[in-house]
This record gives C-alpha cells, structure tokens and sequence, in this order.
C-alpha cells in the first residue's frame, strides 16, 4: 500500500506472494521513519514471523517489535465524539486541523496517548491507543467528561451491526485468505 505521510493513517492489506489477503494492518506514521502499525492481536507472532523472513536487505536497519502486550486502545464515536475529546486536549480536533485518517500523539486528560481519527462505526470517531497502564485511567477520563454527553459502552455486536450498515469489511469475517 501507499505509505502514509507523517501524521496520517491508512488502512493497509497484508497480501502473501501470490496476492491473496493474509492481514490487514492500520499503518500510522510517526516521523519519517518511524511507523505505528496496528494488526490482529491473535495473528501477532504470524505477523512477526512474516516481517522477520522478509526483512531482506533492510535487515540490521529496521527494527519490528511486538507491542500488543504494551499498548491497548480504546474508541469514541458518535456525533459528540469530538467535543468529547477536545475538552480533555489542547490539541486542536477541528476538521482542518486534523481531517479523517489523522494521527497524533496527544494528552487526553493527564493520559499520553496516539490518537487517530478513524472509526470503525463510519460515524466521526476517534481511536486512541496507550500503555497497557493508562488504560483504567483513560477509560475513566472519558466516561467521567463524557457523562454530561450521554456517553455509554457498546459491545461487540452493536459495533458489528454499524460497521455492517457502512458496509465496512472485517478480517476472519468478510477478509479471508481465500479471497
């Protein structure tokens, strides 16, 4: 796939060499190079194994390393989605300041985080993704300051329901290897 300019995300195929879907990762770019790269938690050790027989020439240079153990994240979504967000940040969350596919590392509240706009219920919504030792507090931060907007936990099947209604495609789900 297209790699993404700094500060941006894109949602990227991993393909095997016959071009058939094997993974799907959310690449976020950092710094020139520097990549925050986002896959199935239960394909992690595939994952690694692919990278490390494919490193090729960039062997030595490049650095893989499995985060899943460290970083954990969490989602907001929904029309009051931004104005949740911005009242726990400086950073600016404005359209124009930071439009659909963003990334940042930002404070949300007293919590340092990567945070992305992107949702995978196709309304506006913000991914965010910290230390494994943030996360009580980042989960509180939000449902504290969200309260006044009615915010509430969703579950899985619901997030299955709005990505189906977007016709948004999930990986075991609509994305296998056969196809």
């Amino acid at each position: 796939n297209k790699v993404p300019a700094i500060g941006r995300i894109t949602l990227s195929p991993m393909l095997n060499e016959r071009g058939r879907l094997i993974g799907d990762f959310t690449m976020c770019r950092t710094a020139e190079n520097h990549f925050f790269v986002v896959g199935t938690y239960a394909a992690e050790e595939f994952y690694l194994r692919w990278f490390e027989q494919h490193m090729g020439a960039f062997a030595g240079r490049v650095l893989v390393r499995p985060c899943a153990m460290e970083y954990t994240g969490l989602s907001v979504a929904g029309p009051n989605s931004r104005e949740l967000l911005q009242s726990l940040t400086d950073s600016d969350l404005s359209t124009p300041a930071f439009p659909f596919m963003s990334f940042a590392k930002m404070d949300v509240g007293l919590v340092p985080a990567l945070v992305g706009r992107v949702s995978f219920t196709g309304e506006l919504g913000y991914e965010m993704w910290v230390t494994s030792d943030y996360q009580r507090a980042l989960y509180d931060t939000l449902m504290a300051a969200g309260k006044p907007l009615g915010i509430r936990p969703i579950g899985g099947r619901a997030l299955n329901s709005m990505r189906l209604e977007k016709s948004f495609g999930s990986w075991a789900r609509e994305f296998r290897p056969i196809y």
